[in-house]
């Protein structure tokens, strides 16, 4: 789908998105959101591009070339997903822009909430705008999984991976080599050696080898661990380290 907007105005504190919610049962898979435009100052601050909340899956979806115009300056806008109790697996955000002060900003998720983000790419994204600290891949994470993501692109006021985290396991995510800023915001303890890595030139895994990388843990540690998922590999792309090979 190209150049949708998002202008209809929610009102309360329904979630808000192309679907409002998914739920436990429910799927969205397979969808490219191309040149979306959010432009919605009056609204419910619990949106997204897709859907509002999420208690079940997405899966292969992809949000390229989209900008939040407007929104409500205090909105929880959070672009996949508002908030994340379900799985979100093999998508990628591509070139968000965010043109409207809100608090935070985030690529995929601002809560996730016992959820499981897997196999999934944040790259080229500018929430810039934001007026506070927060992680692309997420605000607050609890209770929950981050596995096999990698990040491209300039942080800004963000930590690569998220600001707070409770009880969740992050493994096997990459962010490039020369941000200054921790990829995790509170003093999170990444102890075993495949946490959370550097990839650049002079670092053992470069933006050549970054896909081979990831499509070995789908194919040895994601196999194992989510026998039930489908699991996308990845390539290199023309101007990205790795992208998602369609099924």
């Amino acid at each position: 789908m190209n150049n949708l907007r998002f202008e209809q105005t929610v009102d309360g504190s329904y979630y808000a998105g192309l679907f409002s919610g998914i739920s436990a049962t429910g799927a969205v898979k397979n969808l490219i959101l191309g040149q979306a435009v959010y432009n919605k100052e009056n609204d419910t601050k619990n949106a997204a591009f897709l859907a509002g909340i999420n208690r079940g899956e997405i899966n292969n979806c992809i949000l390229q070339n989209c900008t939040v115009e407007i929104i409500r300056d205090d909105s929880d806008f959070g672009n996949l997903t508002n908030w994340n109790e379900g799985i979100i697996i093999n998508c990628h955000v591509d070139n968000v822009r965010l043109k409207n002060e809100i608090p935070q900003g985030n690529a995929l998720t601002r809560y996730n909430q016992g959820g499981k983000i897997i196999n999934c790419a944040v790259t080229n994204c500018n929430f810039s705008k934001a007026k506070n600290r927060s992680g692309l891949i997420c605000s607050i994470t609890k209770n929950g999984e981050i596995l096999n993501c990698y990040l491209k692109g300039n942080t800004s006021k963000n930590h690569a991976i998220c600001l707070q985290t409770e009880n969740t396991n992050i493994r096997c995510c990459y962010y490039p080599y020369g941000d200054t800023r921790e990829p995790v915001g509170n003093n999170y303890v990444s102890a075993p050696s495949d946490s959370i890595m550097q990839y650049g030139s002079q670092q053992s895994i470069t933006e050549d080898n970054l896909y081979q990388i990831l499509n070995q843990w789908v194919r040895d540690s994601g196999s194992k661990l989510y026998p039930e998922s489908s699991f996308l590999l990845w390539e290199k792309g023309e101007t990205l380290p790795a992208i998602l090979v369609s099924p």
